[in-house]
């Protein structure tokens, strides 16, 4: 799997798909919430620009904002 590095990430806000509420992240649209632990959540994603007819066929890992200022939380998700 392809590992994308954007940087630090700014808070996510959140936008709706058919009725689901969805954190937002620049570059991506999330479609499904595919996995959650305590630590993160992994969305089914795709690129902004492809077409909403297009498979998800990427997975983003999302940090919960409760561990966003926790060094250790920060270093276990990196990996």
């Amino acid at each position: 799997m392809e590992k994308l590095h954007l940087g630090q990430p700014s808070p996510p806000t959140p936008h709706t798909i058919r009725g689901k509420e969805f954190p937002s992240i620049e570059g991506w649209c999330l479609v499904e919430l595919a996995s959650q632990s305590e630590l993160a959540e992994l969305y089914r994603a795709r690129p902004a620009v492809a077409a909403p007819d297009r498979p998800a066929g990427y997975a983003l890992k999302v940090l919960r904002p409760k561990w966003e200022s926790d060094p250790r939380a920060r270093e276990v998700f990196r990996r």
